[in-house]
């Protein structure tokens, strides 16, 4: 066999080879794990999944799209996570709510447990919690309906939740069995 051939072939093989493994690995990253496993298996029960290409074109650090502990105590009695739902319109994104032992937290922190999951307002980011006590609800208005504006003088009683995407921030809170939202950039 000459050199040119087995130049060529060494090529091919080198080639076919790249390209098997380029598939195993995209096709292993589809069963990443994005969000820990038993919120994943919440998010399953209600027909969601989890946000599979969540990290990807995210460049630099990006905070994890799930958050332990959004309420006061044992940081497992809480969990706030992204997921999406498939349909016929298309994909759309779930943030949920996970609350263990409700009847344990304290008065001001009982009007998070009334808080419905938000379906379908947000682009998934990082969550993070947002803790301060001096923040108000000035500039807040209603998830569902921009034209209603919250309380504007009443200060947080509770944390909230901060979404990061893309070096814009929005904020959360949860009033009287409400969501309202401050963009913060």
């Amino acid at each position: 066999m000459s050199k040119n051939m087995l130049h060529v072939r060494t090529i091919v093989i080198g080639t076919v080879v790249s390209t098997l493994l380029l598939f195993r690995v995209a096709a292993y990253g589809k069963d990443n794990k994005i969000i820990p496993e038993a919120l994943l298996e919440i998010a399953e029960q209600n027909n969601c999944k989890q946000v599979s290409d969540y990290y990807e074109g995210k460049p630099g650090v990006v905070k994890p799209p799930y958050l332990y502990g959004y309420i006061s105590g044992p940081e497992e009695n809480s969990a706030v996570f992204w997921c999406e739902k498939r349909s016929a319109r298309g994909k759309s994104y779930t943030l949920m709510f996970i609350l263990r032992n409700i009847l344990s937290y304290k008065d001001e922190e009982s009007e998070l447990t009334t808080c419905p999951d938000i379906e379908g307002e947000f682009v998934p980011g990082g969550l993070s919690v947002y803790r301060d006590r001096k923040m108000t609800l000035e500039g807040f208005v209603s998830v569902h309906n921009p034209k209603v504006r919250a309380p504007q003088n009443l200060r947080f009683s509770h944390n909230g939740i901060e979404i990061d995407y893309g070096g814009t921030s929005t904020l959360l809170y949860c009033h009287k069995g409400k969501w309202f939202y401050l963009k913060l950039d």
